[in-house]
């Protein structure tokens, strides 16, 4: 045979070797200088040949394509999500993000046991046409907590792919760049759950721009943003998304029969999908099917037995997945996280970490990120953050299991903060309100640099009137007297700001039993004060009357008429509750004459106000314009202007205007105090002054002004009948 009767060389792609095969430079190999009088020898996946005769061929071992379809079902119970799953259509459609060798990388963050995973199964079967070469999935995380090693997960993914286990390297250089090169034209979603580490992602990046690199992680992992990934952040579910997962476990008319118990379950695990998964687990194993979930709902409710109960089940273990959390965390952050177990609420101020942990707030910043980082806690705004609540009941397992500072240490640094947190936000507010038992200043407590701004501080005590009731019934129980006296005369600014009147007779009476204990008679007098107007507030007039007698048998026995003066304006103020002006005006009188003879320019303005209010209920009308007129002036002209307290003269001079005919007076008046109040008053005043205005427009025949302003007042304080809004 010559060579013309040869079968032509057969090109580098004329080998047939399925999907993997060998390498380029092998095929080279295998036809570089074939010539025609050779022995045959095998060589690799090859034969060189000698003579050739007839229709003979030569192929290497063909071997069917693989396609990996390697992520779990997706899963059976799914809810909402609607915004994740955008997010991650945002991320493949290139909108967010840029490629980083040649991939696409989404990092999906959040709580353990928050549903990523889950999320992932749902949205990469939804999108299974777009990765017809398959989908790669390992775990990053080994049951142990430790890491994985980046080559084995190689090794597994090269199998996956088609490559015979003995091809496939040994070294981890060899193994990524044979997966990239079988990577290479593949359009592929690879998932990695629980990374660890950026260094961990990085090694198993496929070379195709084609494909999706999905990666979820509990703590935010700066690198992969930092070569060009996208982030989607995954959060537990609102109550109404928790019950509706709910539902799918337990059925429609289970929870529609003890909605309330639903309700409950769902916030007493912040509507965490893992635990949520385990309280209906709990229900469903209940042997009577009539009242389980208000069963498990009592169950979930005890905070120190909490975490345990969710714990139960060998797959579904809360306190591991939260316990994983923390054993990665660096160590200031987890004297953080240890101080935070310690704290009563789930909303924090970095400066309060600063505080409970003797550190500067730069310190305190770095520890509370790395916290954020490890999806432990979620940033509010600027310094404040919020804990999960199970995080929460986990962080106070952690300070009974691993104390590190001692929490009776961090509790009075916490106590301290709040007390003074609390003063300076008050004086900030009110700058005209005396204190009666202000803290002496600490340097080593770190206060909010805003705290001097007025509506900063106005939002602070909004947001932390809770916590203050919460610190002052701790202080009770440690027999801190001092601290109770000072955050109950922090609290009453507080409750004149707010009326929330019932809190107001627990705290006073704490603050009233503290200062029985000391021996400072004024601070008993005023605890007893403060108490016994709340009790008048309440309508315990019984109580109220033999208070007053107290007070005013004390201070004449005393000889202080600044006493006498206060006991007598708190009889004409419960007078003036039941309805009986004629018996209010003679002690409110009385005790004007007192303070005008001390001088006390402010308290006269303060009880010109109540004289006012009282004389316009009965003959006195003409003269009660001329007191509300008068105690606008002393108020505002004071060295330090009482400017809310003004404006409530002004609420009193605007609405007996109403009432005299003076239309544009009392607009005027009316007016002025909604602009004060609605900068540095209190709710219920506002909407005392909305309730004056809608007086107005309703005697001058706007109908439609005078709707708009009652509804105003409704909104503000539906409550405000029986408030009124006399000054205390």
């Amino acid at each position: 045979m010559t060579a013309s009767d040869m079968d032509p060389i057969p090109t580098v792609g004329a080998f047939d070797h399925g999907p993997v095969g060998a390498t380029v430079d092998s095929d080279l190999h295998a036809i570089h200088d074939l010539r025609m009088d050779m022995s045959g020898e095998l060589a690799g996946a090859f034969v060189q040949a000698g003579t050739v005769h007839g229709d003979v061929h030569f192929h290497g071992p063909s071997r069917p394509a693989v396609i990996p379809r390697q992520v779990a079902a997706p899963p059976m119970l799914f809810v909402n999500r609607g915004r994740e799953l955008a997010a991650l259509d945002s991320a493949l459609r290139g909108e967010t993000g840029v490629k980083a060798n040649g991939s696409r990388i989404v990092a999906l963050t959040g709580l353990g046991g928050v549903g990523k995973t889950a999320l992932v199964c749902r949205w990469v079967h939804g999108q299974r046409d777009r990765f017809p070469d398959g989908v790669l999935h390992a775990e990053l995380t080994a049951p142990s907590g430790d890491p994985v090693d980046p080559v084995d997960v190689l090794g597994a993914f090269l199998r996956a792919l088609g490559v015979p286990s003995s091809e496939v390297p040994e070294t981890l250089a060899e193994r990524r760049g044979l997966y990239r090169s079988v990577t290479a034209d593949r359009a592929m979603a690879v998932v990695l759950d629980d990374a660890r580490s950026t260094t961990q992602v990085r090694e198993l990046l496929p070379s195709s721009p084609l494909s999706c690199v999905l990666v979820t992680c509990r703590e935010l992992l700066i690198g992969l943003l930092a070569i060009g990934g996208s982030r989607v952040q995954v959060r537990s579910f609102d109550e109404d998304c928790a019950i509706e997962l709910l539902r799918q476990y337990l059925g429609a008319d289970r929870v529609e029969a003890e909605v309330d118990a639903a309700r409950a379950v769902a916030q007493t695990v912040g509507g965490l999908p893992l635990a949520l998964g385990v309280a209906a687990a709990m229900t469903m194993a209940r042997p009577e099917s009539n009242g389980a979930l208000e069963w498990t709902a009592r169950s979930l409710a005890a905070a120190e037995s909490r975490i345990d109960l969710l714990s139960s089940a060998d797959d579904l273990r809360v306190r591991a997945v939260l316990d994983s959390s923390f054993r990665t965390l660096p160590s200031i952050a987890a004297q953080a996280y240890h101080a935070l177990g310690v704290h009563r609420g789930i909303r924090f101020r970095v400066e309060l970490v600063a505080t409970a942990l003797g550190i500067p707030d730069s310190g305190a910043q770095n520890a509370i990120t790395a916290l954020e980082e490890a999806s432990l806690v979620t940033r509010l705004r600027d310094n404040e953050y919020q804990m999960h609540s199970l995080v929460h009941a986990h962080a106070r397992t952690i300070v009974e299991l691993e104390p590190r500072t001692p929490p009776a240490q961090l509790q009075q640094r916490m106590l301290a903060w709040y007390t003074h947190t609390a003063h300076a936000a008050v004086r900030a507010v009110m700058p005209a309100r005396p204190a009666v038992a202000a803290p002496e200043r600490d340097d080593d407590v770190v206060l909010p640099p805003q705290i001097c701004d007025r509506r900063f501080a106005m939002t602070w005590l909004e947001a932390n009137r809770g916590q203050l009731l919460a610190w002052a019934t701790i202080a009770q129980e440690l027999r801190q007297q001092r601290t109770v006296l000072q955050l109950a005369d922090a609290l009453h600014g507080v409750f004149l700001l707010y009326k929330e009147y019932s809190a107001a007779a627990e705290v006073y009476q704490m603050g009233l039993r503290a200062a029985m204990t000391l021996p400072d008679e004024n601070l008993e007098f005023h605890m007893r004060k403060r108490h016994t107007r709340v009790l008048i507030r309440l309508g315990q007039t019984g109580q109220a009357h033999e208070q007053i007698a107290r007070m005013l048998a004390s201070a004449r026995d005393a000889g202080n008429r600044r006493w006498e003066a206060s006991a007598l304006k708190t009889l004409g103020m419960l007078h003036a509750s039941t309805g009986r002006p004629d018996l209010a005006l003679l002690p409110l009188m009385d005790a004007w004459e007192i303070l005008d003879e001390l001088r006390r320019r402010r308290a006269i303005g303060l009880i010109l106000i109540h004289i006012a209010d009282v004389e316009a209920q009965g003959e006195h009308i003409d003269v009660a314009y001329e007191h509300a007129q008068q105690a606008k002036q002393i108020l505002s002209e004071l060295p330090t202007p009482d400017k809310a307290n003004a404006a409530r003269a002004a609420i009193s001079l605007g609405i007996i205007c109403v009432h005299t005919g003076r239309a544009d007076e009392a607009a005027r008046e009316l007016h002025h105090a909604v602009k004060v109040l609605s900068e540095c008053g209190s709710r219920a005043d506002l909407a005392r002054a909305h309730d004056g205005l809608a007086e107005l427009y309703a005697s001058i025949g706007d109908d439609p002004a005078a709707a708009r302003h009652r509804t105003e007042a409704n909104s503000l304080c539906p409550h405000r009948a029986t408030l009124n809004g006399r000054s205390q």
